[in-house]
Order: C-alpha cells, then sequence, then structure tokens
C-alpha cells in the first residue's frame, strides 16, 4: 500500500536485476542490480536491500517457502535521479529444502529498504516489481565443481612516456589465456593482475593488485582468451618499497566462486600465469609514509561457539585506522583456519565492505558469512575441531598503506563440528577426477555393490574394506588440502563412534553416560 508523505520525500526501488540461471545448492554466485531514487529527496541513511530465494516470485506469497540470502547495502546520500549499482555474491542453502520440490525453480528477488529506514514517497514498488527489474530466475541442477588455471599470459605495451620501458603512469594490455581443467562449467569471474616485487613470493605483504579482468563463463574443460588495459598509477605505491623489476600475474576466481580455498595464487609458472615485467620510476611523487592510512582490525567476535558445515553465521570486527591518511573504500574477509591461524591453509567465508575510514578512527563491520557445504576432494578435517575465524582487512592489496603487517587479526577459538545444520554427520567432498584417476570409478562401483552388508557406523554404512582409523579430538580443522581439487562425486568423512558421542555430549543432545568400569581394551 503506498504512503502518504507530507512534503519532499524519497522513492527507492529497483530498476535492474540479474543473477546466474542455473546453481545447485550450497553454490556462491553474484547477485547484482540497479537501485535508483525516484523521489524528491536525498536519502539521509543507508538502505538495506535483502536478497531472498523463493519458491513464488511474489514475497509472501501463501505456501511459499522463502530463504533469506543475503543483503546490500545502498549508501546515504543518494539524491533525487541518481542510481546505485551492487554486486552482491550470495550462496544458496547448503542441502535440499523438503519443501522445495525437484524441478521446482527458485526466484530469487529484491526486498528493498523493508524495515522503513527512510520516509519514501512510495512503499508499493519496494518488492514484486517483475523479471529482469528485482526478480531472477534460477534452475536447480547438480553440477561439477570447475577449476580455472592460466595457460599463456602476455603483456602488450599500448602507452609509454619513455623509449623501450614501462613507467609509472603508462598503460599496457595483458593477455591471458584461461583454461578450465574441472569437470563443471565455471560462472562468470573475476581474475586479479598483481604485482610483486622481485625476489618476493607472490601472495605475501609486497603485492598490490592493479586490476581486474572480467572472466566470461567457461565450460568443462575449454578455453577462453581475455584481453585487459591496465593504465599504472602515476607513482610507485610505497608497499613496492622502490622496486623497478617485479612479477605479474594473474589470479584466477578472485571471488572464490569455484573453489572456497584460500588463498588464491598464481601458481601455473611463468609464461603462464605469471612472467617477468619492468617499470621505471613515473611522473608522480612517491606518497609518504605520514600521508597513508594503517588499517587494521580488532575484536574479532563470532556470534555462536559452535559452527556446522554449510551454517551461515554472523561475525563482526572492529577496524582502526590507526594511520595518518584517509581511507577509500576498501574490503574486509574473513577466513576459517585452524587454532594455530595459518592462513596459507583456510577456507573462505565470505566478504563485506567499508565505504572508507578517517584517520585515526574505527568502525564497527558486521557480516553474514558461510561455512561451504562442500569441500575439494583430498580436504582432511578432524572430527572435531577448533577453529580461529580471521578478518584480513584490504586482501587484495588496493589500498596504499604505510604498513601491511597488522592487517589480520583472529578470534577465539570456536567449535567446528562435523555434524552438519541438518543433523546429518558428514562434511561432503568431491571424489578424485575419473580422468586424472581413471580407477576411482571402478572402486567407487565396488564400494556401491559391497556398501549393503558393510557394518555400519552410527546408521551410517561403512564401506567393505573401510578401516577406521580413531582421531584424537581438537585438531586444526583443515589438517591438509590436496593440490588435486578436480572433482566428481560425493565422498563423506566420517563421524566415529567415540568422538561423535562426545560431541553430542558438548552441544548438549544427549547427557554423558555414568561412570562404569571400562573394560580391557583390545589390541
Amino acid at each position: 500500500m503506498a504512503a502518504s508523505v507530507v512534503g519532499p520525500a524519497a522513492d527507492i526501488l529497483a530498476t535492474q536485476f540479474n543473477t546466474v540461471h542455473s546453481a545447485y545448492w550450497g553454490d556462491l554466485f553474484h547477485a547484482s542490480g540497479t537501485v535508483v531514487n525516484q523521489g524528491t529527496a536525498t536519502t539521509t541513511a543507508a538502505i538495506p536491500v535483502q536478497i531472498y530465494a523463493s519458491t513464488a516470485p511474489i514475497l509472501g506469497t501463501a505456501g511459499a517457502t522463502t530463504m533469506l540470502l543475503g543483503v546490500a547495502v545502498v549508501p546515504a546520500g543518494l539524491q533525487p535521479g541518481a542510481s546505485y549499482s551492487f554486486d552482491q555474491i550470495v550462496g544458496l542453502p547448503p542441502s535440499t529444502n523438503a519443501s522445495v520440490a525437484p524441478g521446482q525453480p527458485l526466484y530469487v528477488t529484491l526486498w528493498v529498504d523493508p524495515s522503513g529506514t527512510v520516509a519514501e514517497a512510495n512503499t508499493a514498488d519496494k518488492a514484486g516489481r517483475g523479471l529482469g527489474l528485482d526478480t531472477s530466475v534460477i534452475s536447480i541442477a547438480p553440477h561439477m565443481p570447475a577449476k580455472l588455471v592460466g595457460t599463456a599470459l602476455n603483456v602488450t605495451p599500448t602507452h609509454m612516456s619513455a623509449a623501450n620501458a614501462l613507467s609509472w603512469g603508462d598503460t599496457f594490455n595483458i593477455t591471458e589465456q584461461i583454461r578450465n581443467t574441472g569437470e563443471g562449467d565455471a560462472p562468470p569471474t573475476r581474475a586479479r593482475i598483481v604485482l610483486t616485487p622481485a625476489g618476493s613470493t607472490p601472495g605475501g605483504y609486497n603485492d598490490i593488485t592493479i586490476g581486474n579482468i572480467a572472466v566470461p563463463a567457461v565450460a568443462a574443460f575449454q578455453t577462453t582468451n581475455v584481453v585487459q588495459s591496465v593504465t599504472l598509477a602515476p607513482s610507485e605505491p610505497i608497499t613496492l618499497n622502490g622496486s623497478t623489476q617485479f612479477t605479474i600475474s594473474v589470479v584466477q576466481d578472485a571471488d572464490f566462486l569455484t573453489q572456497p580455498i584460500y588463498p588464491k595464487v598464481a601458481d601455473q609458472g611463468a609464461a603462464l600465469d605469471q612472467g617477468p615485467i619492468g617499470i621505471l620510476p613515473g611522473p608522480g611523487l612517491p606518497a609518504q609514509p605520514s600521508s597513508l592510512p594503517d588499517l587494521a582490525p580488532a575484536s574479532v567476535v563470532v556470534a555462536q561457539p559452535t559452527l556446522h558445515w554449510g551454517e551461515t553465521f554472523q561475525v563482526g570486527a572492529v577496524i582502526q585506522n590507526v594511520g595518518l591518511g584517509n581511507a577509500g573504500q576498501f574490503t574486509v574477509r574473513f577466513i576459517a583456519t585452524g587454532v594455530a591461524g595459518d592462513l596459507t591453509h583456510g577456507i573462505f567465508l565470505g566478504d563485506t565492505t567499508v565505504a572508507g575510514l578517517a584517520a585515526n578512527s574505527a568502525t564497527n563491520v558486521l557480516a553474514m558469512v558461510r561455512l561451504p557445504s562442500i569441500l575439494p576432494y583430498g580436504t582432511q578435517l578432524a572430527s572435531l575441531a577448533y577453529s580461529k575465524i580471521y578478518a584480513v582487512v584490504d586482501p587484495e592489496d588496493r589500498i596504499d598503506q604505510s604498513t601491511r603487517g597488522n592487517n589480520i587479526a583472529g578470534s577465539a577459538p570456536v567449535l567446528l563440528s562435523v555434524v552438519g545444520g541438518d543433523g546429518t554427520t558428514t562434511v561432503p567432498t568431491y571424489a578424485a577426477s575419473i580422468y586424472s584417476n581413471p580407477t576411482s570409478a571402478t572402486q567407487a562401483a565396488k564400494v556401491a555393490l559391497t556398501a549393503k552388508t558393510a557394518k555400519p557406523v552410527l546408521g551410517i554404512a561403512t564401506p567393505a574394506g573401510h578401516k577406521a582409523v580413531k582421531k584424537k579430538p581438537h585438531k586444526d580443522f583443515l589438517a591438509s588440502i590436496s593440490d588435486s581439487v578436480t572433482n566428481n562425486v560425493e565422498h563423506q568423512l566420517r563421524v566415529f563412534p567415540d568422538n561423535f558421542n562426545k560431541l553430542l555430549q558438548r552441544i548438549g543432545v544427549t547427557k554423558a553416560p555414568a561412570k562404569k568400569t571400562p573394560a580391557k581394551a583390545t589390541k
């Protein structure tokens, strides 16, 4: 129903919205759209745009199943006639919903300013405007995972201020051939163009991101070629320490849409996804450390003490700018690690954006993030483990800062349960590729044939020939990650009785049994 507002008022509504049109439970994807202020007043507060998945195209339809996927935020100050575009990464729920019939499509739809943050001239145009405006349709279909790799890299200068040499402020084209070596189709993704001083290891504190490449969808086992123009900053960022020789690399899937493993690095080799490049000093004067921001996270807090695979949860952090310069828009990324805090073996949870932060000030960030519901082949987990959630400020090194050594901070340990939020006792992973391991298909068939006669563990059949190995609780949750993440069918990590019973007692599902004299163990 339209609201009557006396005097000038804003009118915020969605005018364009799009998503992928095929996905499976647990998938991450881009939800991108545009909202416009058709009113006569400038907005005075940030406006949330909630993103839902529903079995009906209109929110609130009787009998429909509705799930909140995420929220995009329109900054305050949207003037009459102005528009704001967002690109929010959201994820479908981790497992099938009993009320969603097989083959039934999901409607991803928007609700603009659901709580009436600002007074608006019209409240009837906040949802249900139609396909392409505030609604997109997704077909639910299982798929294999994708894996994007660079297979040929070339740099061609297009504007040089010095003869036969690139300088800061110049422009060049970077050409990259990208192959999908996985068995599943890759959605449209973003690749990062990264500079690292010669002698430093890519992926460290000395990296900077100098550009992005929009990579189109790539079908399984197929190849695409992309060209991106890059204009260097007028002066060298202080992070690069005055270097003139660098490694330039292209890092695939910067938004973790195909694989959740953190960090992403270019690992194919010279002339494939990385190579040497020289850059001379440019016309601009280098920034002085005294004028730069210094972004540092603190007080990372997880909203609940126990996390389950495939679960969405809240995490918050205080972000400080302890430098003397103001910082523009930047990203805060949340990563799950073991209790040792090894960020070279982590799992991506989600990002949130901060509009900017003045010198010597702080802000609170609160984000909805999600543990993945399926992991790459070779990922090994303890059956009962502790994890830390880390906040990484400016993870792509886009802000020139006086120092980067304080850009990360972690939470207190939280219990990471193999018991899923839906009560299952498995963390699914993809199996080895049948193309890289031809015997895996035959072995899988043999397991399927013998599973009916195998002795069950907690109601789950154990494949014949499978020997249970008792695991100590409270290990780091990510014991190892295989380099082989080209994958196929679901593999299950089993939870064994002693650890599982302890877990049920810990979370209050069952009571601890009365003590009794233990039976003599059999070796």
